[in-house]
This record gives structure tokens, C-alpha cells and sequence, in this order.
């Protein structure tokens, strides 16, 4: 918005702790009287990444309590006024952040590795089910939530579960589920944007033929 005395545009946030409810607001990016425009967002639990343009350069700030609170930009493109300014000029995702820059005189598609966790996930059967969950980004994933449910034949127990994650850059979790039941099951597991799905059979306790 340009609400403010020099009529410059900043990014402002709205975000909500309760399922929409409720929302609060708060400042991604705020200089004066210079405009920052173009903002992508990416998340990966509850954290936020925000790449923008402002001044002909490409900035990325992050909030590590889910939009409440930001940090402070770093500039992304390394030849100072290169960034080319307009409507999806800009994408973020975790596994980067790609932009349109003219430094070699002709508009261009540029890419930087984003300072962030990226989640992969594997689900294994046997004595029931393990997802494996590892992290190749370079940054932890914190206090992620986790959620795996199974859905199809008959589950007396362990239908879903809910926790939460830590993983640093590098490393790799496994959280472990122990349903009773018995029929043709769905699993799927989700953490951090990543998911995971295998279709199997449950005896007991017992997960067998997972694909």
C-alpha cells in the first residue's frame, strides 16, 4: 500500500493465529520515500519469505513467527540496479528464487539458491509406518508441523497424527506410526509444504506392500 505521507509503496502483511478469524497486521518493507513493489511469498511452516523489488535491486527478508515479525532485507541480485521491475518480475520458492534482470543489456531470467529449509518425505511399511523426512535446504525447519493420516479399510486405531518437527540443514527425522487395523489403506504425510503418499495393506499391525 502507499499509505503513508511520501506516497512511496510499501509491503505490509496481514496474517492470522486462528484459522482466519482474527488477523493482525504487521511491515515487510518499509523505506522512504523509495518503493518496494512486486513481493512474492514463500512458506515453509512458520516460516515466511518475502523477495521484492525495490530501487532496480531484488531484497528478501524472512519472519520466523509466521508474518508477525521480519527481519531485516538482504539484497539478492549481485550487479546493484539490475532487477527488471514489473508485474511477476519475481518468484520464490524452496528451492529458490528466480528473477528478470537486464545487466547484460537484454531482459534475462536469473536464479539464486534460497537461504532456506526444503523438506523431502519417504513413507516405509513393516511394523507400522515410518515417514522419513529430510532436510536439503540450508537452513533448520523449526517447530514444523507434521501430520500423517490413513484412510481406506478398517483403522481401530492410529487413523491420524498430528506433531511437530525440527530438522536441521543436512539432517533427516523419522516419525513413526503404530495403527491396528486391517484392509487396503492410503497413507499421506505432510510437513512443511512437502508431502508424501503410498497405498499399501494393514494387517494388524503390520503395514505390507507399500507403494
Amino acid at each position: 500500500d502507499n499509505n503513508n505521507v511520501y506516497g512511496d509503496w510499501d509491503i505490509r502483511c496481514a496474517y492470522s493465529s486462528d484459522d482466519g478469524e482474527t488477523w493482525s497486521y504487521s511491515t515487510v518493507a518499509e523505506t522512504h520515500p523509495v518503493n518496494e513493489m512486486y513481493p512474492a511469498v514463500y512458506m515453509a511452516g512458520n516460516s515466511v519469505y518475502v523477495a521484492y523489488v525495490s530501487n532496480g535491486n531484488l531484497y528478501l527478508v524472512k519472519s520466523k513467527d509466521g508474518g508477525a515479525t521480519w527481519g531485516e532485507p538482504v539484497q539478492i541480485n549481485d550487479v546493484d540496479g539490475s532487477v527488471v521491475a514489473g508485474s511477476g518480475c519475481v518468484d520464490v520458492y524452496g528451492a529458490g528464487i528466480v528473477w528478470e534482470d537486464n545487466r547484460n543489456g537484454n531482459i534475462d531470467v536469473y536464479y539464486a539458491s534460497l537461504p532456506a529449509p526444503r523438506l523431502q518425505m519417504s513413507i516405509s511399511g513393516g511394523f507400522g509406518i515410518t515417514v522419513h523426512i529430510s532436510n536439503v535446504g540450508t537452513e533448520a525447519a523449526e517447530n514444523v508441523p507434521c501430520s500423517i493420516e490413513i484412510t481406506g479399510g478398517l483403522i481401530l486405531m492410529g487413523k491420524s497424527t498430528e506433531t511437530t518437527i525440527t530438522v536441521n540443514p543436512g539432517e533427516s527425522v523419522d516419525v513413526k506410526v503404530l495403527p491396528i487395523g486391517i484392509g487396503k489403506i492410503t497413507i499421506t504425510a505432510s510437513a512443511g509444504g512437502a508431502t508424501a503418499k503410498a497405498s499399501g495393506f494393514l494387517l494388524g499391525p503390520l503395514v505390507l506392500g507399500l507403494q
